[in-house]
Formats: structure tokens, sequence, C-alpha cells
């Protein structure tokens, strides 16, 4: 892992504490567990399964 003083931010290129975090709040904000989506997924498979029986 890098040292805090030489990670810097991937959209800018700055040091983190000059980094804006609108863009980092929005990613962790569009982001979805896992499970939760695999749960989905797996409950729309049964409703065509159904429906296509």
């Amino acid at each position: 892992m890098s040292k805090p003083e030489t990670i810097i931010c991937p959209s800018c290129g700055k040091p983190p504490d000059k980094c804006p975090d609108g863009p980092r709040y929005r990613a962790i904000g569009n982001g979805m567990a896992m499970p939760v989506l695999r749960w989905v997924g797996q409950r729309i498979q049964q409703v065509e399964d159904l429906l296509n029986d």
C-alpha cells in the first residue's frame, strides 16, 4: 500500500487534501452491494421461470 503522502486523487491528480469529495461521494452513492444484486437477479429469474412455464 502506498504511503499517505504519495496517494493522489485519480480523477484530478492532486493530493487527497486538495481533491474534491463530490466525485467520491457520487461514486459511493451509485454503488450497490453484490449480495443484494444477486438476490434481486435470482428473484427476477424465478418470476421469469414461472411465467415461461
